[in-house]
């Protein structure tokens, strides 16, 4: 059995998520899988993370998501 250990094959990829934070939510496309991230955690691109917050922040802790 061979197993494709390339992040942007993952099943999630093309599907969208729906992500809230301080009370905004915006639509996001799932491009690859983050294996770095912890369970349910989601790796934002830089264009969306500062419709939440700086770049500088780093990280936003509260976030909540899901598949469309």
């Amino acid at each position: 059995m061979m197993v494709d250990a390339n992040p942007n094959h993952s099943q999630a990829c093309g599907k969208t998520a729906t992500v809230t934070y301080g009370g905004k939510s915006i639509t996001v496309g799932i491009v690859d899988r983050c294996y770095a991230c912890g369970y349910n955690d989601i790796d934002l691109s830089p264009s969306a993370f500062q419709q939440f917050a700086a770049l500088g922040v780093g990280k936003l802790n509260g976030v909540s998501w899901r598949f469309n």
